[in-house]
Formats: C-alpha cells, structure tokens, sequence
C-alpha cells in the first residue's frame, strides 16, 4: 500500500514570537507573498499556518484570499 503524506515537505512549527508576527502582518493586509517573504518561510508555510489560526478563530478571513 502507497501512501501519500500531504504536505510532508512544509515546516509545521512555529514559534510564538513568528505566530505573532505572522498575525500582525495578516492583520495588516499583507497577502501570503508577502508574509512569507518577510517572515524567511515558503508559502506553503505560511498558508498552513493561516488555514490553522483561521479555523481556531485566531484570525478573521479577509475578502478576497489569504
């Protein structure tokens, strides 16, 4: 049996001090782009790390995306 891990290749940890810099720059309205860039993580980092706030209402979903 094969399996496929999804996103196998993306740090999934974090240190408070980047959630909180993560939540400032989101709040801001900076795009995942953006956010990756400053923060020196790829975009699948920084997108799973949305869906995770997102979900436990950490975040507010902007209008138009991440």
């Amino acid at each position: 049996m094969s399996l496929y891990i999804a996103l196998d290749d993306v740090g999934l940890d974090w240190s408070v001090k980047e959630v909180a810099r993560f939540k400032t720059h989101y709040n801001e309205g900076h795009g995942y782009k953006t956010v990756a860039k400053y923060l020196k993580r790829s975009q699948k980092e920084v997108i799973a790390l949305a869906v995770d706030q997102l979900t436990i209402d950490q975040l507010k979903l902007f209008i138009g995306g991440v």
